[in-house]
C-alpha cells in the first residue's frame, strides 16, 4: 500500500529531484510543487481509464431544466464523478446473479456536468476522484507517479529532456496499468474447438 510521500518520492526519483521526508509538511521546493501538481496528476491518470477500483455505480438525479433542444431530459452527474462511463436503462442491482443480464445501454451525451438522453430514469457509472492511496494498484502507482514526475519535471529541473523522457515514462507505464487493469473481472471460458465444428 502507496502513501503520498511514497508516490511523491518515486516521482521525484525519476527526475533526480531530492526526497522530501513529508510531502505533506515539508517546506521545500520539491514538497512545495508535489502538493500543487498531486490534485491534478492524480484525476488526469485516473481519467485515462476505466481503472476497477475508481469505479462507481450512481443514479444521476433527474433536473427540472429540460435541454434547450435534442434531448428531452438532464440529470445531475455527482461532483466527485471525473469521467462518465456508461448510461444503463436497468438497475443492474435489482437483477444480481442473473448471469443472462446485458445492459440495456442508452443513449446519451455528456454536456456541461449533465447526462442528456430521453430516458426518464439513468443507472450510471463513472470514475470517481474519491480514492485512496491505499485502494491503488502497483502499476497504478508507478503510472500516477510517473504523470505526477511529468508535472513538476520542468520547475524543478529546468530541463526539457527530462520533461520529454517522463512523458515517455508515463505512456509506456499507463499502458502496462491499463493491460494488468483490464484483465481484472473477466471470465475464463474454455471452448472445445473440435465440438463447434462438428456443430
Amino acid at each position: 500500500m502507496a502513501t503520498r510521500t511514497e508516490i511523491a518520492n518515486l516521482a521525484l526519483s525519476w527526475i533526480g529531484a531530492n526526497l522530501v521526508t513529508d510531502v505533506d509538511v515539508d517546506d521545500s521546493d520539491e514538497a512545495k510543487l508535489i502538493r500543487l501538481h498531486y490534485g491534478p496528476a492524480l484525476k488526469a491518470t485516473l481519467e485515462a481509464q476505466e481503472w476497477s477500483f475508481a469505479i462507481r455505480r450512481f443514479e444521476p438525479t433527474l433536473d427540472p431544466v429540460q435541454p434547450l433542444y435534442g434531448w428531452g431530459n438532464r440529470f445531475t452527474v455527482p461532483a466527485d464523478i471525473i469521467r462518465v462511463l456508461t448510461c444503463d436503462r436497468n438497475n443492474a442491482q435489482s437483477i444480481v446473479g442473473n448471469a443472462a443480464y446485458q445492459p440495456e445501454q442508452i443513449d446519451w451525451d455528456f454536456e456541461d456536468g449533465y447526462i442528456l438522453t430521453n430516458e426518464s430514469v439513468v443507472y450510471a457509472r463513472g470514475i470517481t476522484e474519491n480514492v485512496n492511496e491505499g485502494d491503488f494498484s502497483p502499476t497504478f502507482v508507478q503510472a500516477f507517479a510517473a504523470k505526477l514526475a511529468l508535472f513538476v519535471a520542468y520547475p524543478l529541473t529546468q530541463s526539457s529532456q527530462i520533461f520529454t523522457n517522463m512523458g515517455g515514462l508515463y505512456a509506456g507505464m499507463l499502458k502496462e496499468a491499463k493491460t494488468r487493469d483490464g484483465m481484472q473481472g473477466r471470465s475464463k471460458r474454455i471452448r472445445n474447438r473440435s465440438l463447434i465444428r462438428v456443430r
